[in-house]
C-alpha cells in the first residue's frame, strides 16, 4: 500500500508539471473542470457563431501561426438568460465557446463538437467550469469578463492577424 500511495504522489505531480508547461505555452491559462458530453452543444444553438467563426477562418483572423503551430483566434455567444435558468451557476452569464486549439480546425470539418459550453467559473480562482466533445478555449475567462460588463453583449469576437 505504501508504495501504491508513493506511486500516486509521483503520478500528481507530473501532472501538475504538464499543468505549468502548457500553461506556459499559452495552451492552459486556467483550472478547467471538463464533463465530456457530446450532446451538449447542438448545431442549432450554435449554427450562426460556426457561420462566424468560418467566416473569420476564411479571412486567416483564426488560424495556426506557422513558426510555432500554436492555433489563435476563438469565438463565443452568450446564451439566452432563460437558458440559463435551468443551470445550476452561481454566475448570471453561460456561452458557448470554441474549443481549445480548434483554430487549425478546417471550415469543411468544423460543426459542433468543437464547440463547448461554459457553464460557470471563477475568475479569481482561475476556474472554468465546462462541457462538450471538447475543453474551452484558454481565454474564456477573458470571455466570461467581458460578458460581465453588460447583458448587451451577445458574443465576443478575439481575432489575430497572422504575419
Amino acid at each position: 500500500r505504501a508504495s501504491n500511495k508513493k506511486t500516486n504522489e509521483t503520478q500528481n505531480e507530473a501532472k501538475q508539471d504538464k499543468t505549468v508547461d502548457e500553461m506556459d505555452e499559452g495552451v492552459m491559462k486556467y483550472d478547467c473542470f471538463h464533463k465530456e458530453d457530446t450532446k451538449v452543444v447542438s448545431f442549432a444553438a450554435i449554427e450562426k457563431l460556426l457561420r462566424a467563426r468560418n467566416s473569420l477562418k476564411t479571412l486567416k483572423l483564426i488560424d495556426v501561426y506557422e513558426h510555432n503551430n500554436i492555433g489563435f483566434g476563438n469565438v463565443s455567444q452568450r446564451i439566452d438568460n432563460n437558458m440559463n435558468a435551468n443551470i445550476n451557476s452561481k454566475h448570471k452569464v453561460n456561452f458557448y465557446i470554441t474549443g481549445s486549439q480548434t483554430s487549425s480546425v478546417s471550415t469543411e470539418s468544423m460543426n459542433e463538437r468543437h464547440f463547448s459550453k461554459v457553464i460557470d467559473y471563477d475568475v479569481a480562482g482561475n476556474k472554468l467550469y465546462c462541457c462538450g466533445a471538447v475543453r474551452a478555449s484558454s481565454e474564456s475567462l477573458t470571455h466570461a469578463m467581458i460578458y460581465e460588463l453588460s447583458d448587451d453583449i451577445k458574443c465576443v469576437v478575439h481575432v489575430h492577424q497572422n504575419g
